[in-house]
């Protein structure tokens, strides 16, 4: 399903079910236990994780403003 939405992504490891996917709105990755079967899917906002770094690059600097 993955390949399907988002295009054959990265396999860094031939040997690893591990896949990611880089893109300008989205990151995902797909890891699977080959001796399970079990696999974690993970999905994550550019745009989300974007306003979380600034939000702790700011109370970072507050913090250090307040010493």
């Amino acid at each position: 399903m993955l390949r399907q939405a988002y295009g054959p992504g990265s396999q860094p490891n031939e040997f690893l079910e591990t896949h990611y996917w880089f893109g300008s709105r989205v990151t995902a990755s797909y890891d699977e236990n080959v001796g399970t079967y079990d696999a974690k899917v993970w999905i994550s906002s550019n745009e989300l994780k974007r306003q979380e770094q600034a939000d702790e690059k700011a109370k970072a600097k507050k913090g250090a403003n307040d010493l």
